[in-house]
């Protein structure tokens, strides 16, 4: 009889998680190459960043999109687009913030219900409350 142990499944969810980030990591550099983000060692496309500072900056976006409740792949890599497109810190805005926290919205779904409110104006507030720091890759 086969026994899967916890820490074996343990292993197994890192596994996943790892690939997934990576398959993030390659699509935002196929898809996203050329937008621009600001890090703390100054502005680079995507397409131009080293791999192991794109990968940080991946592992740092799910793990934020994940301390609002986000699991869904799809949700998690909108969340991640969300930071390449906008602003790595979008999610400390004070009204899109609370999209990302109501409790009345499954939180698969929080993604889609804040882009169905947020405005033009909100964007640009996002845009220019942009930090650098928020990809967690230091200087």
């Amino acid at each position: 009889m086969l026994v899967i142990t916890p820490p074996k499944i343990a292993l197994f969810q890192a596994a996943v998680e790892e690939g997934f980030q990576r398959e993030l990591a390659a699509y935002f550099r196929e898809r996203h190459g050329s937008t621009i983000v600001r890090l703390p060692a100054g502005a680079a496309t995507v397409s131009s960043i080293p791999d192991r500072i794109l990968a940080k900056m991946v592992k740092t976006g799910v793990a934020n999109a994940k301390s609002y409740g986000l699991t869904g792949q799809a949700a998690v890599a909108g969340f991640l687009t969300l930071m390449f497109e906008a602003s790595p810190n979008f999610d400390r805005d004070p009204f899109l913030g609370r999209y990302l926290r109501d409790a009345d919205v499954p939180p698969n779904s929080r993604i889609s219900h804040l882009l169905e409110r947020a405005s033009e104006e909100d964007w640009t507030a996002v845009k220019e409350a942009y930090d650098p720091q928020a990809w967690g890759v230091g200087g």
